[in-house]
């Protein structure tokens, strides 16, 4: 496995809808995307909810229109759009999981776990 340096990420650590678990339909690029995005990792550094959400909506219908493309369906996956003030920003160092409870999601190491990332995840 191929070693990458620290990143940061988001996560939702409090009960409700997991940032990235409530987005589960989003394909796994999609999902590095949303956990990774530095206009979304900015918003939420400085708990800009404005920010937040315009880089949430530009995301959706992205995410959108190539869901469409893929599966000739009206609608597409849907994003959590909670406050930004649910979420935090952490730094990690691939591979790792997140694990989610009731909405809560924590960090683990590599495991099984349906949301693992790898090094080459973020490549």
């Amino acid at each position: 496995m191929k070693k990458i340096k620290e990143i940061k990420i988001i996560i939702s650590p409090k009960f409700g809808a997991g940032w990235l678990t409530w987005s589960s339909y989003l394909s796994r690029k999609q999902q590095v995307i949303i956990l990774t995005d530095s206009i979304l990792i900015s918003a939420v550094e400085k708990q800009d909810n404005i920010l937040f959400q315009k880089r949430v909506e530009e995301l959706q219908e992205l995410f959108t229109a190539e869901h469409n493309r893929e599966t000739k369906c009206q609608y597409g996956p849907a994003l959590c759009t909670q406050k930004v003030k649910k979420y935090r920003v952490i730094k990690v160092n691939p591979p790792f999981g997140i694990l989610d409870y009731d909405g809560a999601e924590s960090i683990t190491p590599f495991s099984a776990e349906p949301y693992c990332f790898l090094p080459e995840d973020f490549e």
